[in-house]
């Protein structure tokens, strides 16, 4: 079960338990038109739930960067515009491999691949 607490706006501080019939990414990206954050409590999720709500987590946070001025980047390639996100996640997909979030600042987003042991 995924647990998300709001970060900004009449809920700040807030945290909630999603329907399971909720889209993440329609909530995440209506997070951000909101102008507020969210951290995500991936502790009580099963394997499909941390799939799917941590897949949204990262467009989200690549559509803030780009909505934001900041860029997205995953493997030295820029992302800069929200029309350029199908490509972000398309690259991230095709590649294979697992990924994580290595910088979500002021600069943007940097998502790096994990290596496989």
């Amino acid at each position: 079960m995924i647990r998300i607490k709001c970060l900004g706006g009449a809920y700040n501080g807030q945290v909630r338990t999603p329907p399971a019939d909720m889209k993440p990414v329609l909530l995440l990206f209506e997070m951000v038109d909101q102008g507020f954050g969210w951290q995500i409590d991936f502790s009580g999720a099963d394997r499909e739930e941390t799939i799917q709500w941590g897949g949204a987590d990262l467009m989200a946070r690549a559509y803030r960067a780009v909505k934001n001025g900041r860029v997205a980047t995953f493997l030295g390639v820029e992302y800069k515009t929200v029309e350029e996100l199908q490509a972000f996640e398309d690259a991230i997909v095709d590649s294979g491999y697992y990924v994580k979030v290595n910088r979500d600042d002021d600069e943007g987003l940097e998502v790096l691949i994990i290596q496989p042991e």
